[in-house]
């Protein structure tokens, strides 16, 4: 929701407030690696951001990379 997007600092524009984005990780695997491997699979689409504690994943229309 748009309130807890904003709690968390997220873009007024967010993907996540279309319902088109998620934040994953995964236990036990490196952020880099998971980064890598989408990256990989899906070369030319998707905004793909890396994270401190997360990878954001989105089917945005287009391509987007970013670290933070």
């Amino acid at each position: 929701c748009v309130a807890h997007n904003r709690d968390v600092g997220g873009a007024n524009q967010s993907q996540h407030l279309l319902g088109k984005a998620s934040d994953i990780f995964v236990e036990n695997v490196p952020l880099e690696d998971i980064d890598d491997y989408v990256d990989r699979k899906y070369p030319n689409d998707l905004g793909i951001g890396l994270h401190d504690r997360f990878i954001h994943i989105d089917v945005r229309n287009g391509y987007g990379r970013w670290s933070y």
